[in-house]
Formats: structure tokens, sequence, C-alpha cells
């Protein structure tokens, strides 16, 4: 799989086994195909995880012409279902008349539905990207790796830990990580990668996050479609 990276990090170990789980990832990403998109070191919040793997449908290209300064307003109305454009700002603390022209931008690219003056997500925007999956890499310090984990499940539908063979078998009998709901891969560079501890679903809560990584999605695709028709 092609890996997208969002900033530069120094080949050594960890990169060596990054390169291994991207090449992997059918092993722990069920719905893998050619609808799925692979970001590495995206910043998303306070955090950077190592490795994201995206399913999305294809009205997600609708966003490439809007932005990820929508985010917020998708997340609100994910959670409220419907309100008012002037709600909408109020809720979110923005001046009504930088609210509205996004509102009518969504509304017009089909994102949202308008009803008597209240907005709603079509129901396809509600899941927008089925599933999305985190992966922390780390050669040692796992404890490290999983608090990242975890962290990563403010937004993610599954959130993973790759580690060496040696201390993913530590990892993997972890009660914190059972707990937690984190998935385990143990790492061999010449075997590849092998799933020891499943990830628990999870619903993600963080929905800013969710569909900012949509919109910086819809952007990559977008760019690379007009490459190849270039």
């Amino acid at each position: 799989m092609f890996l997208r990276r969002f900033r530069h990090t120094p080949l050594g170990p960890e990169r060596v086994l990054e390169q291994v789980v991207v090449k992997s990832i059918p092993e722990f990403h069920e719905n893998c195909g050619k609808d799925t998109w692979v970001a590495g070191s995206l910043q998303v919040g306070a955090g950077i995880p190592d490795i994201l793997v995206a399913t999305w449908m294809p009205a997600v290209r609708a966003l490439a012409n809007v932005g990820e300064q929508s985010s917020d307003i998708l997340a609100y109305l994910r959670v409220v279902h419907r309100a008012r454009a002037k709600t909408i700002a109020e809720r979110l603390r923005r001046p009504d008349r930088s609210v509205r022209p996004h509102v009518e931008q969504l509304t017009e690219a089909g994102i949202l539905k308008a009803d008597s003056g209240n907005y709603s997500l079509d129901e396809e925007w509600r899941h927008i990207l089925p599933e999305l999956v985190s992966v922390e890499v780390k050669v040692s310090n796992w404890r490290v790796a999983v608090s990242q984990a975890l962290r990563n499940r403010i937004f993610c539908h599954k959130s993973f830990v790759a580690l060496p063979e040696r201390p993913a078998e530590v990892a993997r009998h972890d009660p914190y990580i059972k707990k937690a709901g984190i998935g385990v891969l143990a790492v061999n560079l010449k075997t590849g990668v092998k799933v020891i501890k499943k990830a628990r679903q999870n619903k993600p809560r963080a929905w800013k996050y969710y569909y900012q990584i949509a919109s910086i999605l819809a952007a990559n695709i977008e760019n690379e479609t007009w490459s190849v028709r270039r």
C-alpha cells in the first residue's frame, strides 16, 4: 500500500518497522481495498499518529472543495443532528457571518440537508469514513505507544500498537491494554505482521478530528486524480 507521509521522519529502526506494517495492512485492516487511504505522521489535534488507515465513501470527494474550516460544523451536527445556522454559530462561538457561508457551501455540496431553516448531515456523511484505524509504532518503550494509542481512540474506530515480537508478547498481557481495547501487532522484519491481540471496535468521540481527517483525505484524493487526468 502507498503511504502519504505528512512530515519527514529520519530513517531509523522505528521507520523500518513502520514500512513493514504498511506492507502488511491487509493483515489487520479487514476492509482494506481500493478505497483505502494511508497517512503517516499526520497531525491530528495535539497528536501525530504514526500511521492512519482510512476506508472512505466516494462522496467524501465533495470535501475537497470545502476545506478543513468546516470540520467543526460537521462535528457539531454529527452530535446534535439538526440546528439552524444561527444556533450553530452560537454554539461554536463564531460570528454568524463566518458560519453561514460555510453552511450554505456544505449544503450546495450535498453534505448538509436544509429543511425549514434547519440543517442536518446527510445520512451518508455520518459515516463518511466507515473505518478509521491508527497504529503507533515503537521499537521499545511500548508503554508510551500505548498512551498514544489510547489518545487516538477518541477519533478512531480501532487503535493498535506495533512492536517487535518480544515486547509485543509482553504488551499483549498487560491489563491496561486489555481494558482499553487496544490491539497489538507483532512485527517481524522477515515475515511481516501478526495480530496477536485484536483491537476492540470503538465509536469516535472527537468528531472534529474525524472530519478534519476526512477533509485532508479528500484533498489528497482529488490532487492524485487531477495528476492522473493531466
